[in-house]
């Protein structure tokens, strides 16, 4: 084209359909952008933590964990059978008979609703059991952030570990320990927490002490399920004697209280 002359009807055209395709591209370019964003907003909206979701909001321990304004899981019973195994002493309405495979593949677990409530137990028989033990089920998880208040009139209780309607362990009761893993005896116990507008995270200290030795006291979170916890296992600082020992259990909640059972056990056979 030469300087000073009109562009010809050519030159006008594509310069038209270039201006076109850039303002598509830019608004389309917008609307996706929009939808994004829209779409974003509308999940986080619907997505709210629940007990022990690793993306709760910070500044939450202040109290009860961003979502325990609603009604928590929990507390709403299941009429039927849930797809996972459920979590004992959690609201049920059902006659039916529920089972899961343990995750071994050789045990199974059943779980009924009593007093409105879930129960459940392994068909795993101790006696049969040759140099193992039985599956001890889903076991106490971790959370963030812990409750960092004050809970007033709080109480806490020990309880034995099982997938059965929680029971508070007695002072004198005689427990039997099991062989973790890496062949250490460990104690199991639940944890429950009693009181209004229980929070779903806790920080505990749990201490074990076999007659008076040295207490061994270890730091953890604890999900509550309505105030409970699943099963904590704990190694015990056994002697290794095959003698009957007292084992005292203190568990301390941050911001909600102490309990303490004093139990009775005899030491297993020393392994390695």
């Amino acid at each position: 084209m030469v300087a000073g002359r009109a562009p010809d009807r050519n030159t006008r055209v594509v310069r038209a359909v270039c201006a076109w395709f850039t303002r598509c591209v830019l608004t389309s370019s917008r609307l996706v952008h929009r939808f994004i964003t829209l779409a974003l907003a509308a999940l986080f909206a619907l997505s709210g933590p629940g007990c022990g979701d690793d993306d709760a909001p910070p500044g939450a321990d202040a109290g009860p964990p961003a979502g325990d304004a609603g009604v928590e899981m929990c507390t709403i019973p299941d009429t039927t059978c849930p797809l996972d195994q459920p979590v004992s002493g959690t609201a049920c309405d059902t006659a039916e008979t529920c089972t899961y495979p343990d995750p071994n593949g050789m045990y199974t677990w059943t779980y009924h609703c009593q007093a409105m409530a879930w129960t459940g137990m392994s068909d795993c028989d101790p006696m049969m059991i040759l140099g193992g033990g039985c599956p001890v089920g889903p076991l106490a998880e971790a959370c963030r952030p812990p409750f960092a208040g004050t809970l007033t009139g709080a109480t806490v209780e020990i309880g034995a570990a099982g997938a059965d309607a929680f029971r508070p362990l007695t002072d004198g009761e005689m427990v039997s320990l099991i062989t973790g893993g890496q062949g250490s005896p460990m104690v199991g116990f639940r944890v429950r927490v009693n009181g209004a507008d229980l929070p779903r995270c806790v920080s505990a200290t749990t201490t074990l002490m076999v007659d008076s030795t040295t207490p061994s006291p270890e730091m953890r979170s604890l999900t509550l399920h309505c105030g409970t916890t699943l099963p904590v296992y704990q190694i015990v600082p056994d002697p290794c004697d095959s003698a009957m020992h007292t084992l005292d259990v203190r568990v301390d909640v941050a911001g909600v209280g102490t309990a303490h059972v004093t139990l009775s056990y005899v030491g297993p056979p020393c392994v390695g």
